[in-house]
C-alpha cells in the first residue's frame, strides 16, 4: 500500500472522528432557555415603567441587563411575590404600601366595598410595659358576622382563641375565622387592667359590602344646624350616595359639620376631590390637589381641580367606570370640624390638608396615619403608549391572575406642602383614656363628639364623672392600617385631573 494511500485513508478516518466529536459535543451542549416567566416579565416591567422610586432601584434601571442576563433573572425564582418585595425601594421604610396580590379581580372588587370580612372594625394598645394588648372595637359593619355576633362599638376585648392578646398573637384578627373575648366591668387599678367577667365572641368571615356612609345625625343646638357624618371610606361608586346626603344636609340648612374620619384609611382620589366640592362650593375652578409621578411619566404630572360637577362610578364587569357627573350639592362652609386617629390616613389625609389653604380646619383626636403616596392598578397589559401602559384591565393577559397596586405618585395640596410624619390635631384626645366610655356614634357623650360640640356651641357635653384613665398606652395598629389595601390611596379616573 502505498504513502499516499495510507495519508488518505488517514485524514479520512480523521476527519469523521472529528466530526462524530462535534456531533457529540452539540448534543450535550445544554439548551439556552427563551421563555420568560410572565409573571416576573410583568412585574419587573411594570414596575420599570410606573414605580415612584424606580430610580432609586438597581434592579429597574433601563440598562441593568443585558437580553441574556434579563432572562436569567426573571426566570430566577417561581416566588412572584418575593420577586416584587425585592424590587422595592427600602421596603418597610420608605415604601410600606406598595401590594401584588395573584388575583387581581378581588383587588378590583375591594375597591368597591365588597371584600371578604368579619366586619369587626377594631384599634390595638399595648398596655403594662408592652406585655399586653387591649383591643377597642371602633364600629361594626351592620349585618356582618361580628354584628350577628352581638359585638359593639366601644366593647373592649383581651382575648384571641382564649389566649391573652399579645405582640405574638394579634395578627390572628386578621384572618377570617376566630374568638374573642370582651372583658365585662373592667377596671384600671394601680396601672393594672382587671376585670369582673368575660364574654365570647366567635366570628367567621363572609363576604360583605360595606357603605362607608356609616352613619349620619343633624344636631339642632343653640340656633346652629350641626351635621355629623361618620365616614368611613372613600369609594368612588358611592359617589352619588355621598352626594345625596350632602342635599340632605343643604335642604336643611346646615350651618356646621363634623366629619368623622377616625376609620377612613382612605381610597380614591376623585371621591376626595368630590368631597372637598362637597363641603366648600365658593373655590370652583381652584387647585385641590397636584399629583407627582417619577420622570418616565412626567406628562402626568397633573392637578385636581375643585370643580361644581362631581364625577360619578359604578363597578361593573371587574372595574370601576364612569357613569358621567352631577351637580355637586356645596355646602359653601368656611370651616369643618374633622376627627381623626392613628387609623386617619391617604385621602382623608389629602382632604384635611387640602382643604386647610381655603377654610379653616379644626383637627380633634391623634396625630393622623402619614401616608401622603399613592397608586394605580397595574395589569399585564403593555402598550406602546407610555401613559396606558399596564392599565387595560379589560384587555389584560389571562394567561395569569397577578395584579399589582404600586406607589405611582406623591400628592400635594395647593400650597405644595406635604404631611409625612402626619398630621398634628388642633385638640388632642387619646381614645384609650376613655375605654368604657366610647359611646355609640351620635351620643353627644362620645369624647371626640362632645369635644367638636363644644367648639361649636360653647356648652359642654360630657359629664364631669367620666374620668380619664390613668393608663399608659401605645398604639399597636388598627383594622385598616394592618391589612393589606387598608389605607390604599388610588386613583379611579385619570381624566377628572389636568
Amino acid at each position: 500500500m502505498n504513502k499516499l494511500y495510507i495519508f488518505l485513508l488517514m485524514s479520512l478516518l480523521s476527519f469523521f472522528i472529528s466530526c462524530g466529536d462535534e456531533i457529540q459535543k452539540e448534543e450535550k451542549k445544554p439548551t439556552v432557555q427563551t421563555k420568560k416567566d410572565e409573571v416576573n416579565d410583568f412585574i419587573w416591567s411594570a414596575l420599570n415603567s410606573w414605580y415612584y422610586w424606580q430610580k432609586d432601584v438597581p434592579n429597574l434601571a433601563d440598562n441593568r441587563f443585558s437580553d441574556t442576563e434579563y432572562l436569567k433573572f426573571i426566570n430566577s425564582t417561581k416566588d412572584h411575590e418575593g420577586f416584587f418585595y425585592n424590587l422595592l425601594y427600602r421596603y418597610g421604610e420608605e415604601d410600606r404600601f406598595s401590594w401584588v396580590v395573584d388575583d387581581v379581580e378581588k383587588l378590583m372588587a375591594s375597591f368597591s366595598g365588597k371584600q371578604a370580612a368579619t366586619g369587626l372594625e377594631y384599634s390595638l394598645t399595648s398596655i403594662e410595659n408592652g406585655n399586653r394588648i387591649l383591643g377597642l372595637v371602633n364600629y361594626i359593619i351592620p349585618n356582618s358576622p361580628a354584628d350577628k355576633a352581638g359585638l359593639k362599638r366601644g366593647d373592649v376585648f383581651f382575648k384571641i382563641n382564649g389566649e391573652l392578646l399579645t405582640q405574638r398573637n394579634y395578627r390572628k384578627l386578621t384572618e377570617d375565622n376566630f374568638t374573642i373575648t370582651v372583658a365585662q366591668n373592667f377596671k384600671i387599678k394601680n396601672k393594672v387592667f382587671t376585670y369582673d367577667g368575660e364574654k365570647k365572641f366567635h366570628i367567621k368571615g363572609e363576604e360583605l359590602q360595606e357603605n362607608p356612609i356609616h352613619y349620619s345625625k343633624i344636631f339642632k343646638i343653640n340656633g346652629k344646624k350641626i351635621a355629623y357624618l361618620v365616614f368611613n371610606a372613600f369609594q368612588a361608586n358611592y359617589n352619588d350616595e355621598l352626594n345625596e346626603k350632602f342635599g340632605e344636609f343643604k335642604a336643611e340648612g346646615v350651618t356646621d359639620l363634623i366629619l368623622d374620619l377616625r376609620y377612613n384609611g382612605g381610597g380614591s382620589v376623585n371621591t376626595a376631590l368630590a368631597l372637598g366640592q362637597m363641603i366648600t362650593g365658593q373655590f370652583a375652578n381652584r387647585k385641590y390637589i397636584t399629583l407627582n409621578y417619577n420622570d418616565k411619566h412626567k406628562a402626568s404630572n397633573s392637578t385636581g381641580y375643585l370643580n361644581k360637577e362631581i364625577g360619578l362610578f359604578e363597578f361593573e364587569d371587574g372595574e370601576m367606570k364612569s357613569k358621567g357627573k352631577e351637580l355637586a350639592n356645596s355646602l359653601h362652609l368656611n370651616r369643618v370640624y374633622v376627627l381623626t386617629s392613628h387609623a386617619t390616613a391617604s385621602a382623608s389625609e389629602l382632604t384635611i390638608t387640602s382643604l386647610k389653604p381655603y377654610i379653616d380646619v379644626v383637627q380633634i383626636g391623634q396625630k393622623t396615619y402619614g401616608k401622603f403616596v399613592g397608586s394605580i392598578t397595574l395589569v399585564d397589559a403593555p402598550n406602546s403608549n407610555i401613559n396606558k401602559a399596564y392599565t387595560d384591565f379589560e384587555n389584560r393577559n389571562k394567561n395569569h391572575s397577578y395584579g399589582m397596586q404600586p406607589i405611582v405618585f406623591a400628592y400635594f395640596n395647593s400650597r405644595n406642602e406635604v404631611f409625612v410624619e402626619g398630621v398634628e390635631p388642633d385638640i388632642k384626645i387619646n381614645f384609650v383614656d376613655y375605654l368604657g366610655n366610647i359611646k355609640e356614634f351620635g351620643n353627644p357623650n362620645d369624647p371626640a363628639l362632645a369635644k367638636a360640640l363644644e367648639q361649636i356651641t360653647g356648652n359642654k357635653f360630657r359629664k364631669a364623672s367620666e374620668k380619664r384613665l390613668k393608663l399608659e398606652t401605645w398604639p399597636v395598629g388598627d383594622s385598616k392600617t394592618l391589612k393589606k389595601f387598608g389605607t390604599e390611596m388610588y386613583i379611579t379616573d385619570l381624566s377628572e385631573f389636568k
